[in-house]
């Protein structure tokens, strides 16, 4: 119709002084709490913690390098992780951006003296204490998160961490199209590769001290596990 101005979604989000990342990372946020609903009871089931907790499993393999004396799990869902390893460590703190995924936390394990609570921004950890962590840990999240927030996520793991804490990601290795994102990617998988973390660990001061390549379902090389040290 003559008179009626098509703008794509990059330029509605200029002209109302909106950040692309920032919206994708709310995007990503309320997808996982309105439409994924089954999504944290399957993951509950014994076949999809094998993948990360199984006596041959690549994850199991690289966690068992993490000192557990504090240490903190980012974006941990509504904490299914938290039962296969809380009773090897002294000190956890649980981080996730929704409320909802705190709360519920809370509730399962909130008589355990031994967890600590945050709901951050979805990209900094600055409530937390500099230099005061042994180790950090995200399992099948960061795969969904942007680039540009992962380096800001990784600088903040560079700060809080000891002299000699380690901290391990699994992450996207999904660079066919830099303009993927997690509504558009494979699996959710947003832009990212191997290459592409090394770097910017790197860049965030960072030591990698081992990268291992996986498939993820029936998706060959789509995902990364990283392991960096400060």
């Amino acid at each position: 119709m003559s008179g009626i101005e098509v703008i794509t979604v990059e330029e509605l989000l200029k002209n109302h002084e909106l950040d692309m990342v920032a919206n994708n990372r709310e995007f990503i946020a309320v997808y996982h709490l309105d439409e994924m609903e089954d999504y944290y009871s399957i993951a509950e089931s014994s076949d999809c913690l094998q993948v990360f907790w199984g006596a041959n499993s690549e994850f199991r393999k690289r966690f068992s390098l993490l000192d557990l004396s504090n240490v903190i799990e980012l974006a941990c869902g509504h904490g299914r992780h938290v039962t296969q390893y809380i009773n090897m460590a002294d000190k956890i703190t649980l981080v996730d951006i929704l409320e909802e995924n705190i709360l519920y936390c809370q509730k399962r394990f909130g008589d355990n003296t031994k967890i600590d609570y945050y709901v951050n921004s979805g990209h900094d950890l600055k409530r937390l204490t500099s230099s005061s962590f042994s180790a950090l840990f995200t399992y099948d999240a960061m795969v969904h998160f942007e680039m540009l927030d992962i380096f800001e996520y990784l600088k903040e793991t560079y700060r809080i961490l000891k002299i000699g804490g380690k901290a391990l990601f699994h992450h996207s290795n999904n660079a066919e199209d830099y303009k993927i994102t997690f509504s558009t990617g494979t699996s959710g998988r947003n832009y990212m590769s191997a290459q592409l973390f090394a770097y910017l660990s790197n860049r965030a001061g960072l030591k990698v001290v081992e990268q291992k390549i996986i498939n993820w379902g029936k998706s060959k090389d789509l995902d990364c596990i990283t392991l960096v040290e400060k």
